[in-house]
């Protein structure tokens, strides 16, 4: 099993850009502590899975290794370390612009992309996926990196990727897909944890036989990128991210690539009506949802989706709640996509006991009873899951099994049955050092009976693609779903 290596309180991580101007003790001081205290008051993940005491004392360390002074890469890597124990997937850092302009022009990124699988033995396995040398082909192993072997690099870097509750094991995916920041987690920690030559000395087991050691350049971010088959960002109204086939007799595909849309939002019952239309005029029976690299997005398409599955009214959404309506101190410091977010109206909350606040019902969108679309699928209905999904994307399964709707056929997926910490996230740009916080300030709790904490979702049937199947271009998992939609 990949095992996941905790950031040590102790542990103090020096790498990074040069050491020669370091941010002062006093700078990095005044960043820790409004970081500090906007993720205590107003995160409402903090304390869910990591206690308070633990945090303090994560917090404690960062501070001490601050008193020497860090510069931007060095403080980043901290600074993640701390943030990745709340165990939430939307909170993390975002690059400094001195930072995304280094590594535009630096060539820091490996000259391939690849594929990582994790072997029965528990061994995480480094695959070339596409390669802009001539002597790295698509299914070679690569063993050592500067002498380092790959599994080891993996584990270091493993420490700084967020998850959700307790889905470690959706780790060795994130590491090897497009993030959010600049390429893949592993790419981003990596290169920070081992700082180094624009040349790479790499050990490979060739897919046609033996063991070389060769030495290639590194790329660009330019250049990575251009290697890459999906691009850095999806939208959910980007040509291709919903798509229908029809695979056999009675049977249709309906792929759903993200429900991000908020950078060029559309209105998601447009597309679903055109899509839903054309399976009906099919005649398709059964259903399959492929939503394997989906990792979530915005309310109105997970929502959308799920009313033109319904068969009679559902309220996906329990409540939506805040750990504070007060932001003072903190609006400075603060950006959103929804401005006025940043000054909460008390008369938009109920205040509960706890002292926390339940977003009234007429100002929450997400919440009340969803009604089936005229037109909604009414045929039989399986999702298809993998490590990717997480936030929305098993928001949405949550809602399929509590309404007996669909069989779940795939991988484990990320994310939370009791809800995710997300809904509007803030932006906290810390003064001195200029890395930009991602703070979610909402926590949507999600219409599911009994949740298992800190868990996602197990499909009912479990398939796991291999590395033979990858090799070959084998899609198991939908192969899997189509037999049983044959059968039945």
């Amino acid at each position: 099993m990949f095992k996941y290596f905790l950031f040590s309180a102790c542990a103090v991580v020096f790498a990074g850009g040069a050491l020669a101007q370091p941010l002062t003790s006093e700078a990095l001081s005044e960043d820790i502590s409004i970081a500090r205290q906007a993720l205590e008051r107003v995160h409402p993940g903090y304390g869910r899975y990591t206690s308070i005491d633990e945090m303090d004392r994560y917090w404690d360390a960062l501070e001490h290794a601050a008193e020497a002074g860090l510069d931007a890469d060095q403080f980043y890597l901290q600074l993640s370390g701390v943030l990745v124990e709340l165990r939430c997937d939307h909170t993390k850092a975002e690059f400094t612009e001195a930072m995304i302009a280094e590594r535009t022009e630096t060539a820091t990124y490996l000259p391939f992309t690849f594929k990582l699988f994790e072997d029965d033995s528990g061994s995480v396995r480094m695959f070339v996926e596409a390669s802009a040398n001539a002597r790295l082909a698509r299914g070679d192993e690569i063993l050592a990196i500067d002498g380092d072997p790959v599994s080891e690099r993996i584990a270091a870097a493993a420490r700084f990727v967020p998850v959700d509750g307790f889905t470690d094991h959706v780790r060795i995916h994130q590491m090897s897909r497009p993030g959010e920041i600049l390429g893949t987690d592993f790419e981003v920690f990596d290169a920070l944890l081992n700082p180094g030559s624009e040349r790479v000395e790499l050990e490979i087991a060739p897919i046609s036989g033996g063991n070389v050691s060769i030495a290639v350049d590194r790329l660009t971010w330019p250049e990575s990128q251009a290697l890459r088959a999906e691009p850095q960002w999806r939208n959910f109204s980007d040509e291709g991210s919903v798509t229908v086939e029809y695979p056999a007799d009675d049977v249709a595909v309906l792929s759903i690539e993200t429900f991000v849309n908020y950078r060029s939002p559309v209105d998601p019952n447009e597309v679903y009506s055109r899509v839903f239309s054309e399976i009906a005029t099919e005649g398709s029976e059964t259903l399959i949802v492929d939503l394997r690299r989906n990792g979530g997005g915005s309310a109105d398409a997970q929502l959308g989706l799920i009313s033109w599955l319904i068969r009679e009214p559902i309220a996906p959404v329990r409540d939506i709640r805040v750990r504070t309506i007060d932001l003072s101190g903190l609006e400075s410091h603060l950006s959103t996509w929804i401005p006025e977010a940043l000054n909460p109206q008390a008369e938009y909350f109920y205040r509960l006991d706890d002292g926390w606040y339940s977003l009234r019902p007429e100002y929450g969108g997400a919440t009340g009873l969803l009604q089936p679309q005229e037109g909604a699928f009414d045929g039989e209905l399986i999702v298809l899951t993998s490590a990717s999904n997480s936030s929305g994307a098993a928001a949405f399964m949550g809602t399929m099994l509590e309404s007996e709707r669909a069989v779940l056929v795939g991988e484990p997926t990320g994310g939370s049955q009791e809800g995710p910490t997300a809904g509007i996230i803030f932006f906290l740009t810390l003064p001195n050092s200029g890395i930009v916080v991602r703070l979610p300030y909402q926590l949507t709790l999600q219409a599911v009976s009994n949740p298992v904490i800190g868990q996602g979702y197990t499909p009912d049937i479990l398939v796991r693609q291999t590395i033979d199947d990858w090799l070959e271009g084998r899609d198991r998992v939908l192969r899997r779903a189509i037999e049983i939609a044959v059968s039945d």
